[in-house]
C-alpha cells in the first residue's frame, strides 16, 4: 500500500471486485458515482477522484487538458499497483481514454460513457450564475433557469458555507475548461490497444447514434452498449444497467 498523500482528493466506495477508477466529467466530482457503485457493490470496487478545480481538488497548472491528465496519471501511479480499469464519464471519457493511451502499463481495459471521439463547441456558461444562494432547493431553480431540467448530477457538487448554497468549481474556470476539451481525439480513439466498452445513452444530446458507430467502426477493440431510455448521465439514469454492463465488460477478458 502506497502511504504517500494522495495527488487528488478521492472516494473509495469499497467492495469486492476488480479495481475500477472513476473519472467524472464537468460540474461532477467523485460522489457523481454513488449510484452506479451501489449498484455494482460486491462485483467491482469503484475509487473515484476528484478532478482538478472540482470537489476539493486544488486547480492544478490550469484548466488545459494536460493539467487534467498530469493529476490523473500521478494518481494511477499512486493507486495502482496492477493495470486497472478506468471508466470515464463526459469529460473524464476524454481523460481516460487519453490516459490509457499514454500509460497502457496501468490501464487495462477502458470505460468510456457517452463521449464523442470528437469534442463539439458545446460549453454550458455557468460564468453568471450566482456565487451563492441562501437554499439548496434555490440553487437547483437556477440551474432550471439556464436550461438544466434535471439537475441532480450537478447538485452532487453543492456545497454550504456562511454565504449560502453553491458549487466548489470556479465558474470561470470551468467554462475556460470546457473550451479547452474541444478538440478531434480521432486519432489517439483509433491508436488505443486495450479492451473498451462504449456505453451511450439512447437519448443522449452528446454522442449521437452516428458518432457512436463511427468510433466502433474505426476501432475494432471497442463495443458499442446503448442503454434505453437514458440522457447523457448514463449511469445515473440507469445505474443496475450500467453496472451490468460494467461487470460483464471487466470479468470478460483476463487480469
Amino acid at each position: 500500500m502506497n502511504l504517500e498523500p494522495a495527488p487528488l482528493p478521492f472516494h473509495d466506495y469499497g467492495g469486492a471486485g476488480p479495481h475500477v477508477i472513476g473519472i467524472h466529467g464537468h460540474f461532477g466530482t467523485s460522489m457523481s458515482f454513488g449510484a452506479l457503485a451501489r449498484a455494482a457493490r460486491g462485483r467491482v470496487r469503484l475509487i473515484a477522484p476528484d478532478q482538478r478545480g472540482h470537489g476539493t481538488a486544488g486547480p492544478g497548472t490550469g484548466p488545459d487538458v494536460e493539467s487534467y491528465l498530469t493529476l490523473l496519471e500521478a494518481f494511477l501511479e499512486h493507486h495502482a499497483s496492477s493495470p486497472v480499469t478506468l471508466f470515464g464519464h463526459s469529460m473524464g471519457g476524454t481523460h481516460a481514454m487519453l490516459l490509457a493511451g499514454r500509460r497502457p502499463d496501468l490501464v487495462s481495459a477502458l470505460v468510456v460513457e457517452d463521449q464523442p471521439m470528437r469534442v463539439p463547441p458545446a460549453v454550458l456558461d455557468v460564468s453568471r450564475l450566482p456565487v451563492r444562494t441562501t437554499t439548496f432547493l434555490g440553487l437547483a431553480a437556477v440551474l432550471r433557469d439556464i436550461g438544466i431540467d434535471d439537475p441532480w448530477y450537478f447538485m452532487l457538487g453543492a456545497v454550504r458555507d456562511h454565504q449560502g448554497w453553491g458549487f466548489a468549481f470556479d465558474y470561470q474556470d470551468v467554462v475556460a475548461s470546457q473550451h479547452a476539451l474541444v478538440g478531434d481525439y480521432s486519432e489517439a480513439w483509433r491508436n488505443l490497444e486495450v479492451p473498451i466498452l462504449l456505453l451511450r445513452g439512447a437519448d443522449s444530446f452528446l454522442l449521437t447514434q452516428e458518432a457512436a458507430a463511427e468510433m466502433v467502426a474505426v476501432q475494432p477493440r471497442a463495443r458499442l452498449v446503448e442503454l434505453a431510455g437514458c440522457s447523457h448521465w448514463v449511469h445515473d439514469d440507469d445505474p443496475a444497467g450500467v453496472a451490468d454492463a460494467l461487470v460483464e465488460f471487466v470479468t470478460g477478458f483476463p487480469g
